[in-house]
């Protein structure tokens, strides 16, 4: 067990901590960085499958610390205070991070409460310290959909949504984005601090995920230019014809353009050769996407038994030439320039549409937040509307958890494979 810093070892060697001592509250509640990000992880996946919700406490110790109280007293009176399988562990020499499974904001709230009158009962600090002295911040997760207030006020139109704003902040819905509890001075007598914490957040993707290594993030997005550059020169003659096609056959622009979340919940204007006719409703779409991921597969089903696919059947918002650009992908090619832009990959998950995010359950998250989003994935290539949306998912996790540069030019010559045979569907 790799330890994290001198603070640990000197807790343990303290002449108070008897590091013999099995029954300890500090041995047995305080976590290595290393093993209580693990323990994170997997609380959060747990969390994310059951659908419950568990808490971080972030408490900056540096204001508690003074001549009398030390951090070792802080450490083991909050571990004699939280519960046996609550973790706790030092985080840049003075934060300390507490995990709560379990337990959502007003459950971590009320241990705030508890951290707080503790510590200021120790003998070493009477007369000293005051709840004014305690900096807490608290995440829960998974991310509730939206507060009350929220959820009164009408849902914002995909096309009103800023390019440079989060998802998060704009829509009513579950988000890959930590929401979080700012306690104020009136609910606790304490103040929340100002600290990032998105590294937090994201500690179980950096740990199960190849995607998030910087330097493969680096050769990923080279491939992605040279790739998107190369395609867009030699696709350009036949991107002009699909233009002039799609013009002169129906009415309204040759392009078609969407808001769609992409990495970490961020949205972004996806493009694409227009292939529905213009002003079409999407109730069509929602009822569809909504049976989709709620598992409502039997209504959704369309082919035989033994060749089933999940895909709306003769849409009628489709043309006529959409229909056949559709089923041949070439709809698809001026996402080649959302991948220049950065806000797409050649190879990912499908980017989804707003109100699909707000469909997903808390797991289907991860699709959007542990990878960008690209043309063709490992979905697109193992079935496509043959697959259910869970094991969509599945893939994509898949995907993310695995990625390698050999895998993209996989998916990358199967798509070719797939777009040549014309098995959109």
């Amino acid at each position: 067990m790799r330890i994290h810093d001198e603070y640990f070892d000197h807790a343990l060697q303290n002449s108070s901590i008897k590091s013999s001592s099995r029954s300890c509250p500090l041995v047995l509640n305080f976590y290595t960085l290393e093993n209580f990000r693990q323990r994170l992880a997997i609380e959060k996946r747990r969390s994310e499958r059951l659908n419950c919700t568990s808490s971080i406490i972030f408490l900056d110790a540096k204001n508690l610390i003074n001549g009398q109280v030390t951090l070792d007293d802080i450490m083991t009176s909050i571990c004699a205070t939280i519960r046996i399988t609550d973790a706790m562990t030092l985080h840049k020499n003075r934060t300390l991070l507490i995990l709560l499974p379990d337990t959502n904001g007003r459950g971590a709230f009320h241990t705030c409460k508890r951290i707080i009158s503790s510590v200021i009962q120790l003998p070493a600090s009477r007369m000293k310290l005051t709840p004014d002295n305690f900096h807490i911040k608290v995440l829960s997760f998974p991310e509730s959909k939206a507060t009350a207030a929220d959820e009164k006020k009408p849902a914002a139109d995909d096309a009103e949504i800023s390019s440079t704003k989060t998802v998060a902040e704009k829509l009513p819905f579950k988000t890959a984005y930590c929401e979080f509890l700012r306690l104020s001075t009136s609910s606790y007598n304490g103040s929340s601090f100002p600290m990032r914490t998105d590294d937090i957040f994201f500690w179980d993707q950096q740990l199960f995920s190849n995607y998030l290594s910087r330097g493969k993030k680096w050769i990923k997005r080279i491939m992605d230019i040279v790739g998107a550059s190369a395609a867009i020169i030699l696709l350009l003659p036949m991107m002009s014809l699909i233009a002039v096609v799609v013009k002169v056959t129906s009415p309204g622009p040759v392009l078609f353009s969407q808001r769609r979340v992409g990495y970490k919940g961020k949205p972004f204007t996806f493009i694409k050769f227009r292939s529905m006719h213009k002003k079409n409703n999407d109730a069509i779409h929602r009822d569809f996407v909504r049976k989709l991921i709620n598992g409502e597969n039997v209504q959704v089903k369309a082919g035989a038994e033994d060749d089933p696919f999940f895909k709306i059947v003769d849409d009628p918002r489709t043309t006529r030439v959409g229909r056949f650009l559709r089923k041949t992908s070439l709809d698809e090619l001026p996402q080649f320039f959302n991948v220049l832009t950065g806000a797409m990959s050649l190879v990912g998950p499908r980017p989804p549409i707003p109100y699909e995010v707000n469909e997903y359950k808390n797991w289907h998250l991860r699709r959007i937040s542990e990878v960008k989003p690209g043309i063709t994935g490992l979905w697109q290539v193992s079935g496509r509307s043959q697959t259910s949306f869970n094991d969509m998912v599945r893939l994509d996790i898949k995907y993310a958890e695995n990625w390698s540069l050999m895998m993209d030019m996989k998916i990358l010559l199967q798509t070719v494979k797939v777009v040549l045979a014309a098995k959109g569907k």
